[in-house]
């Protein structure tokens, strides 16, 4: 599974403030669909809450791609299309009060919002039109 990260620094020391982290389950050769994604996920954020040392996790680079290009291709196999897409955020949704709970609370948010920005990842398409309803809780 694609997980990485970038730490937050405080700008006038060198301490790490918050975990920007990536989580892309698609990737993963356990992958299968946007909709059973989520043992992937709580693997990533697991291995940030064992050694992050209490650190702020906020999950950036995000989502389900809905088409394969060279770049994106699955490693197992985990099914690129706007369902998948929309099923991955709809799972992340449906997860409020797990985010809330686990270490103090995680945030995330959709990596790209237009396919201008990333082919595959948008919540918008090329003409700008929503591919599916995006409406993530913003509590719980």
């Amino acid at each position: 599974m694609a997980t990485k990260y970038t730490v937050g620094r405080n700008p006038s020391s060198t301490q790490i403030v918050f975990f920007d982290v990536h989580v892309l389950p698609f990737f993963s050769p356990r992958a299968s669909t946007g909709k059973n994604a989520w043992p992937l996920v709580l693997s990533s954020i697991q291995w940030f809450l064992d050694n992050g040392k209490g650190k702020k996790i906020v999950i950036s680079q995000n989502g389900w791609p809905s088409v394969t290009s060279p770049g994106v291709r699955p490693n197992g196999p985990a099914v690129a299309s706007v369902q998948n897409e929309r099923d991955y955020f709809h799972m992340l949704d449906s997860h409020c009060a797990d985010f809330k709970r686990l270490g103090g609370g995680i945030g995330w948010f959709a990596h790209l919002y237009s396919e201008s920005q990333g082919t595959g990842y948008g919540i918008l398409d090329g003409s700008g039109r929503p591919k599916f309803s995006f409406s993530p809780r913003t509590s719980c």
